[in-house]
């Protein structure tokens, strides 16, 4: 019995240095909107405005993360979107830093192969008027692609910031 473990142990470690636990980086491009809104999708770029920060505010906001954010104003009904084509096997989290008033919906998309698309999340968000983040995580049975949207259910102000997409093994 011992010499089974003292074998097993180091496989799983010699496996799990073989295959690394994440993508370890964010593949959504331009999360925080320093290109404006460069590499996003979707009806709500119509409404889309930027700022950028300095000295990690501006107009007493206090930026989340890089040194910009989006907002957009009268989206009801909108989304913003951007879609992963690189199809993985793994752990999807997606996950966005929001403010302003009225309520949006989160959520991930999934297209597998031979399936219809899947949604998770999507459950109405009240805002606030403090950064909050909010995660959604899915795991496909299959290699799949995936979306992250944001939906937009207020005529208010919104402030976008921190957008994430990760996979993990």
């Amino acid at each position: 019995m011992k010499k089974s473990i003292i074998i097993s142990i180091p496989l799983a470690v010699a496996i799990a240095s073989v295959y690394p636990s994440s993508t370890n980086a964010n593949t959504l491009n331009n999360p925080s909107f320093e290109n404006g809104s460069a590499g996003w999708a979707g009806n709500a770029l119509n409404y889309f405005r930027y700022s950028c920060a300095f000295n990690g505010s501006n107009g007493g906001i206090q930026v989340k993360e890089g040194d910009c954010f989006a907002w957009f104003m009268d989206a009801s009904g909108t989304s913003l979107t951007q879609h992963d084509k690189t199809p993985r096997s793994g752990t999807y989290e997606g996950s966005v830093v929001l403010m302003g008033q009225g309520n949006v919906r989160f959520g991930l998309w999934t297209f597998c192969p031979g399936s219809a698309p899947s949604s998770y999340g999507f459950a109405s968000i009240p805002l606030t008027q403090s950064w909050q983040t909010f995660k959604v995580k899915t795991v496909p049975l299959n290699s799949c692609e995936v979306k992250w949207e944001l939906y937009v259910d207020t005529d208010k102000q919104v402030f976008v910031d921190a957008a994430k997409l990760y996979v993990t093994f």
